[in-house]
């Protein structure tokens, strides 16, 4: 049994993706695949979903333990319950009154974007990656090939293909962790950011250089740094 809310969200999702394909703003809609970015929505109707201190109350399922409480306080607009390999995590967009960014400095600076530095400002200093990727490329290339003799259907290949999948999940989350402490900090100290706009998947294709870099991602999130504290971000 799933509450209501789930397929008509589902319906909802369906729709909006059509409408980015006959606008040419996406490719033709696919299945979801079972095991694969594992997710369910539930709107803000009433008796849906209720936060009490550090649990949740879900519709059939009942009051679920959370680990911390809302950070936000103001109206939950949503609730989507999804799984990250063998973790279970709540994503609640939170309405609340923001107070009028300001930045601590009116200063400009320019960012090049790079594949063996992830970026250099203009000011010189130079923001190299995390390299997650490099750091447990060994490890990744042994569950790898122990994941490939196991038998398909076997519960010892499920076992192995959680492992493998948790060494990709932390990889992802160190690679995050930098992207997100690095753009807060421009945004902090620059009012403006000036970012270069390159072809990054044409970068990356180039297999000698791409292992590890964060350069993409940096993209889309310096990018998008400026929602952050309400700084300007331009890209050349």
């Amino acid at each position: 049994m799933v509450p209501k809310s789930v397929p008509q969200q589902a319906i909802k999702n369906c729709g909006a993706a059509f409408q980015r394909f006959f606008k040419k703003q996406g490719r033709y809609p696919q299945f979801k695949k079972k095991g694969v970015h594992d997710s369910a929505r539930l709107d803000d109707g009433p008796g849906t979903f209720v936060f009490d201190g550090k649990r949740v109350r879900l519709p059939v399922i009942g009051w679920v333990k959370l680990r911390e409480e809302l950070r936000f306080s103001g109206k939950a607009l949503s609730t989507t319950v999804r799984r990250v390999e063998d973790r279970w995590f709540v994503c609640v967009p939170v309405e609340v009154e923001m107070p009028e960014p300001v930045c601590e400095s009116q200063a400009a600076v320019g960012i090049d974007l790079g594949v063996s530095t992830a970026a250099t400002l203009s000011s010189g200093e130079k923001l190299a990656g995390p390299k997650a990727l490099d750091a447990h490329l060994e490890r990744l290339q042994r569950l790898s090939r122990w994941h490939s003799q196991k038998q398909k259907g076997s519960r010892n290949r499920r076992k192995s293909a959680l492992r493998l999948a948790r060494l990709h999940a932390r990889i992802s989350n160190v690679r995050q962790d930098w992207l997100h402490q690095t753009t807060t900090r421009l945004v902090r100290e620059f009012a403006v950011l000036g970012i270069e706009d390159l072809n990054v998947r044409g970068m990356m294709g180039r297999a000698k250089l791409a292992g590890g870099s964060p350069t993409s991602a940096f993209v889309s999130s310096a990018a998008s740094s400026s929602t952050k504290r309400g700084c300007t971000a331009r890209s050349w």
